[in-house]
């Protein structure tokens, strides 16, 4: 590998954020819609992230320093189980918390098979 690549994958693998992830809740919808309108240049509606959490099919679920509140949103996920199948609908990281790993996280708790079935 390159050393200039080398020197990019050390500084990002040395600046990872810890964080949980939890259900996303109502509460956490100004924050993520900051995030969605940050990251996408057609976002989503506020109501499009209520109807998902409300659907009984959808897993919302949101990155956080802590799962104690408040604390702020580093990231969201939204995906649906149907049968066996996962299919992945949103998936952003706040920019300031980018190339952090927590897009991984998210994308590695989706993919966990014990994932507690709502």
């Amino acid at each position: 590998m390159p050393l200039s690549n080398q020197l990019i994958m050390a500084e990002v693998t040395s600046h990872k954020t810890s964080c949980k992830i939890i259900r996303m809740t109502e509460g956490d919808l100004p924050e993520v819609m900051l995030i969605e309108k940050a990251s996408f240049p057609a976002p989503w509606t506020e109501q499009a992230f209520r109807d998902e959490l409300v659907y009984p099919f959808s897993y919302p679920y949101v990155a956080k320093v802590s799962d104690i509140h408040p604390s702020p949103v580093l990231g969201y996920i939204c995906f649906w189980i149907i049968l066996d199948e996962l299919h992945l609908l949103n998936l952003a990281v706040h920019p300031v918390y980018c190339r952090q790993g927590i897009g991984g996280e998210l994308l590695s708790f989706a993919l966990n098979p014990s994932l507690p079935q709502s």
